[in-house]
């Protein structure tokens, strides 16, 4: 029995390998994808299958150097083959989907990639329900941090679009389909074909095949931006061509023109990272994650407290005393801004919840059996027991005023670097200590 594919590609056997091959997830660039079953791991896994040359001989796949003396020669969809195992070997990264494995058989060649459960930012795309703006900033910083970390390991992503992102089921984002990923050894070289992308998506250089940097790929990924805030294109053309000169000749559309709810300062942001020339516009992910969170203060709570400000705050707190100008901006840079109205629960007794937050503005204070047992206030964390013991809360949290908190990444603690992880186990312990301490001699003497 096989599976289904279109007639120009070769059947499908039930099984290649160990992988028992069940259902079609979609098509990328070198192949289609595939739900499967890895029976040696005993584990779900997305399978892309590409077809082999007729007649020709299996080989041994090195993903590491490759085994091809002239892998031009070779059909576009194998060397897309290539290149995205050649990538994805060296990759290792929250935001990207991993590789298990490598191989090919007498009629195809396999990747064997981590299953992410989820669905792609084309469910938000044009003429999609679109996602909150706060959201959908979250997700641009995210992909952010993903490209800086990509392009550090030397390699353009040159196809950033709406369906190469994923949100997985705890919403994150991680990028997809390193088909025609470019090395960036080779990103000097000019004159490569104009047709390596997504129209839509293309950069000015990337249309002209002009020599790349990673700003094309902020570039792409601001083109994705304006489509998730508006629900429009960034341009709209029946001809490719039409499109290239558009892109290639006319100024962006303001954002403000088409959501003239959201801020101007978004607006502005937009307007740098779609720059015609690469040099005006961000270079960096950091640069343009650190530009987006701003905004995203500014939604949350009108930028009444920024980065900087808190920054200095926590430097002030005698939980975070000890903690380095760096280790500082590495917690508040792997946190997002959230805001609890008066009476809403921060953490709940019984909860299971891994988080962790750091008060910006407002009061609120700490129960345990409905008796009140601490207050906090600006530069204070929490949600500490559980975010280390993954045990249920033994305590609740309520917000007396209305608060605005950062609340740290699920997957945080363990991407940020040793000094931020031993500072905030040092932290934990004192604030924990410090509360056994006070919690006999409390009595809560304000009334909000």
């Amino acid at each position: 029995m096989t599976t289904g594919a279109p007639k120009s590609e070769l059947p499908v056997p039930d099984r290649i390998d160990h992988y028992r091959i069940l259902e079609v997830l979609g098509r990328g660039t070198c192949g289609t994808v595939y739900r499967a079953y890895d029976e040696k791991r005993e584990k779900a896994v997305a399978l892309k299958l590409s077809s082999r040359e007729p007649g020709a001989e299996r080989e041994n796949l090195d993903v590491t150097g490759g085994t091809e003396p002239n892998p031009a020669r070779k059909p576009a969809h194998y060397r897309a083959f290539l290149t995205e195992a050649a990538a994805a070997s060296h990759l290792s990264h929250p935001g990207i989907v991993a590789l298990y494995d490598v191989g090919s058989t007498e009629t195809h060649n396999y990747l064997v990639m981590e299953l992410v459960e989820g669905v792609t930012l084309k469910t938000h795309g044009k003429g999609q329900p679109l996602l909150p703006p706060r959201r959908v900033l979250e997700i641009m910083v995210r992909c952010c941090e993903t490209l800086d970390y990509l392009h550090s390991q030397g390699f353009i992503h040159r196809d950033v679009k709406p369906s190469n992102i994923m949100l997985d089921e705890q919403g994150d984002a991680k990028l997809l389909d390193f088909g025609i990923a470019l090395d960036r050894k080779e990103s000097a070289v000019v004159g490569r074909k104009a047709s390596l992308g997504t129209p839509n998506y293309m950069s000015p250089e990337q249309i002209r095949g002009e020599a790349l940097a990673p700003t094309t790929d902020f570039y792409s990924l601001a083109t994705v931006m304006y489509e998730m805030l508006t629900g429009q294109r960034l341009y709209a053309a029946k001809k490719v061509r039409e499109l290239f000169a558009q892109v290639l000749r006319d100024s962006p559309p303001y954002l403000r023109e088409v959501a003239p709810h959201l801020p101007e300062s978004l607006a502005k942001l937009l307007q740098r990272a779609l720059e015609k020339r690469p040099e005006r516009r961000f270079q960096t992910g950091a640069d343009m994650a650190s530009a987006l969170r701003a905004v995203i203060e500014e939604l949350v709570h009108g930028g009444r407290r920024q980065l900087s400000d808190m920054q200095r705050l926590l430097r002030r707190h005698s939980v975070f005393g000890t903690f380095s100008e760096f280790d500082l901006a590495e917690l508040l840079r792997g946190s997002k801004p959230v805001k609890f109205s008066r009476g809403e629960a921060l953490v709940s007794q019984g909860s299971h919840d891994r988080v962790l937050y750091v008060i910006a503005d407002g009061l609120a204070q700490i129960e345990r059996d409905d008796c009140a047992v601490a207050v906090l206030g600006q530069g204070d964390s929490v949600g500490e027991h559980g975010f280390v013991s993954e045990l249920p809360s033994p305590e609740s949290t309520i917000a007396l005023t209305e608060v605005f908190a950062y609340r740290l990444r699920a997957d945080f603690f363990y991407t940020a670097p040793p000094s931020v992880q031993v500072g905030l186990y040092r932290a934990f312990a004192n604030r924990l200590s410090d509360r056994l301490c006070r919690r006999d001699m409390f009595e809560p003497d304000i009334s909000v």
